[in-house]
């Protein structure tokens, strides 16, 4: 079986169009080939989109650094998009945002995609979101927050609660992780040396409401384009 690499890996378009200049993205993974692999099929927005557009002859793949231990992967990831940040500006990268980065600011349309998803839907998936964005759940939670309000509802206890009734909504997802989640989180744990205090993508409760509902866990949906 083929070794799982954890670690840093840099995508980069090396064939432009005149007038244009190269592109970076970096990106981490407890296994860097499957998540290279997923770039290549995947049409999320930002570097998967450029890949599926411009076709993936037109970039290179390497990795930068490899980590021992998962709870590396975010401080090594964040040294190498500042470096390049700082090679190149932010012009020149593919990530949308970092979360580890607190100088990293999201661009107001992706905001403005992700309200309009809650406006529709407030029961959405906060890591259907932010896997279709390639983005923290933290700052998923960030841009809801105030969208709860105006619903009639809280946070609170680990839970989203209608202000009056003290009861969960009907048919809340905001909590349900996607099943893509649900294999990279499979794939830390399958290794004796992390554990779930490895795994900062999800919610320390929404974790424990999965690993304990194993076989009769309920998916949420991936966001799809135009939905």
């Amino acid at each position: 079986m083929k070794k799982k690499i954890k670690g840093i890996y840099l995508i980069e378009r090396i064939e432009m169009q005149q007038g244009e200049t190269r592109k970076y993205y970096v990106g981490q993974s407890v296994d860097i080939f499957a998540r290279l692999n997923q770039h290549c099929s995947e049409n999320n927005n930002g570097i998967d989109e450029a890949i599926s557009s411009f076709g993936f002859e037109k970039f290179s793949f390497r990795i930068l650094e490899k980590v021992k231990y998962v709870k590396e992967l975010n401080d090594c990831e964040l040294k190498w998009i500042n470096y390049y940040r700082n090679q190149y500006g932010d012009s020149q990268m593919y990530n949308i945002s970092q979360t580890t980065n607190p100088c990293k600011q999201f661009d107001i349309s992706v905001k403005n995609e992700i309200k309009s998803l809650f406006v529709e839907d407030i029961g959405r998936s906060i890591y259907a979101i932010a896997e279709f964005y390639d983005i923290s759940y933290k700052d998923v939670i960030k841009i809801r927050k105030p969208l709860l309000s105006k619903q009639g509802l809280k946070w609170i206890s680990g839970k989203i609660i209608n202000k009056n009734s003290g009861i969960e909504p009907d048919n809340w997802r905001g909590g349900r992780i996607t099943k893509k989640t649900a294999n990279k989180i499979d794939s830390i744990l399958l290794d004796s040396n992390n554990s779930v205090k490895d795994i900062d993508f999800v919610s320390s409760s929404d974790l424990d409401v999965y690993l304990k509902s194993k076989g009769k866990y309920d998916y949420a949906l991936p966001i799809e384009v135009g939905n």
